[in-house]
């Protein structure tokens, strides 16, 4: 993983810059950006053969020839354009360009002005839910403890040794490899120490 170090000067620049760092990468590429970085990783990551998927965390998702800005301004609520200052610095052509901040007396009230999140009235899944790496052990069996008692899983002696993901919503227990592969998907029986494999 490499974190970019975004020069936050223009859109194309910046762009430019990610896209060189880019063709320094070996293999497919994820690039993943938040707030402005959306804007930049999608103008430079255009048309990358090696770009295999962007990942958007709250933020810009730009349409051709659409800016940072108007994209900003587009909802209503939005204050954010008025409440920006422009400091003069030294682009990266030595020009004077503005870099802009938000103008610390606003901040308070643009950032109470975005919406936040509120119950959509879907319940959510119910229960308890536990996510742990283990280890099978030599004997090719987990061990997990369910209302203060030990049950032993049974996997096989060929997974011995394997790291594993156990993820656990109350009775319902899977075990996966960590590449993924799901090794056992199965109702823990709460009355039964040792839980055998299903007979095939």
């Amino acid at each position: 993983m490499i974190g970019v170090a975004n020069p936050l000067r223009a859109l194309h620049s910046d762009a430019e810059f990610l896209r060189d760092l880019l063709e320094g990468v070996d293999g497919p590429i994820v690039v993943a950006g938040h707030s402005y970085g959306g804007s930049v990783m999608g103008e430079a990551a255009d048309g990358h053969p090696r770009v295999k998927a962007l990942v958007y965390v709250a933020s810009f998702l730009l349409e051709e020839g659409e800016s940072t800005g108007e994209l900003a301004g587009k909802y209503p609520g939005n204050e954010l354009g008025s409440a920006l200052r422009p400091v003069p610095v030294h682009g990266p052509d030595g020009r004077r360009v503005d870099d802009l901040y938000i103008a610390q007396e606003k901040f308070e009230d643009i950032y109470a002005a975005r919406p936040k999140a509120t119950a959509s009235g879907i319940p959510l899944i119910g229960g308890h839910f536990r996510v742990r790496h283990d280890e099978i052990d030599t004997n090719g069996t987990l061990t997990l403890r369910h209302n203060s008692r030990l049950h032993h899983i049974g996997l096989g002696r060929r997974y011995a040794g394997t790291s594993v993901l156990v993820v656990v919503h109350d009775l319902h227990v899977r075990v996966l490899s960590t590449s993924g592969r799901l090794l056992r998907d199965l109702q823990l029986d709460p009355d039964r120490d040792y839980q055998p494999q299903p007979r095939t």
